[in-house]
């Protein structure tokens, strides 16, 4: 930790040492620089001690009091109001943190320094999504060898196919290949070098979750307007059934109400167990009537509360 507490209540005492964000800021004007992916990972590699794909606690501390430190010239600054730095990091959170989960992600760092156009485009929101039947297409798109992750290969024709879509125009192989190695190491939280369904989802995210945006589980009852939207939200093609792609993307959604980290496999086995006990046909596809069962299965009696939180219980 480099902060240093010492006796003092009022005040956090700063210790002389490197301030990684000093280095990004022009020594005239004092604002930013232009950061290159290879810059952007060094700053987040900095403060992501612990490689969890967030900036949190101790690490969150030491970014805002180095953010801070670097505003002002070094030899000024030796210690912070406590009152101050609290005020400050909770403004700061407001504004950054865009999920309010307490923590800084990729994405809300992207915010605060300005990117090399071609590794902007990565958080400008470019990248998201409709819904998650969208997503589960990209993801069978490029999931080739149908291993249930995406490995570098697969990846770095995803992000490929990705830039002439949005610029029009292909990038240089080599920086491709950067931007693909950066990218991937920032994304791959469990760090096996390929990424899992639930770590894809963070880099291309959904506009928004509609079964959290409706607060599903903090319902006691659906309404059947509520169901009729939920249906066609998912039934895409309109054929009357939720199905393929239009079925795992809900079934996604489900899975994300419970956590943001998940497997594929996840997926498939919430899959399995819905399709066995509300599958009513046996057609492999869902009904309105059949969702029905589903959503109110996840809306069940108040009084049990693990009927309640039970995803999988269709009966």
């Amino acid at each position: 930790m480099s902060i240093d507490l010492g006796s003092a209540e009022k005040f956090i005492h700063i210790k002389p040492r490197e301030n990684i964000f000093r280095e990004y800021r022009d020594p005239t004007t004092n604002k930013f620089v232009t950061l290159s992916a290879n810059d952007f990972i060094k700053i987040w590699k900095h403060y992501d001690n612990d490689g969890n794909g967030h900036i949190e606690g101790q690490e969150l501390d030491d970014f805002i009091i180095d953010l801070l430190a670097s505003i002002i010239p070094s030899k000024s600054i030796q210690n912070i109001s406590k009152l101050f730095f609290e005020n400050f990091k909770a403004s700061f959170m407001r504004a950054y943190d865009d999920n309010g989960n307490g923590r800084l992600e990729v994405k809300e760092l992207a915010q605060l320094v300005p990117l090399e156009e071609n590794f902007s485009i990565i958080f400008d929101g470019s990248n998201h999504l409709k819904s998650s039947v969208y997503f589960m297409k990209l993801w069978k798109k490029y999931d080739v060898d149908k291993s249930g992750s995406i490995d570098a290969s697969e990846f770095s024709s995803l992000l490929r196919d990705f830039y002439a879509k949005v610029r029009k125009k292909n990038i240089k192989p080599e920086e491709l290949q950067e931007i693909a190695d950066i990218v991937l190491e920032i994304f791959d939280s469990n760090k096996d070098g390929k990424l899992q369904i639930g770590e894809l989802a963070k880099l291309f995210p959904v506009e928004s979750n509609y079964l959290k945006r409706i607060k599903l589980m903090k319902s006691k009852k659906i309404k059947s307007s509520v169901i009729n939207r939920i249906f066609k939200k998912y039934d895409i093609d309109g054929n009357g059934q939720i199905e393929n792609e239009e079925l795992e993307g809900f079934l996604k959604d489900l899975v994300e109400l419970q956590t943001d980290e998940y497997e594929l496999g996840q997926i498939e086995v919430v899959k399995k167990l819905v399709l066995r006990s509300c599958d009513m046909d046996r057609d492999g596809r869902i009904s309105k009537k059949e969702l029905i069962v589903i959503l109110n299965s996840l809306v069940a009696d108040k009084k049990d509360p693990k009927r309640r939180r039970n995803i999988l219980l269709c009966s």
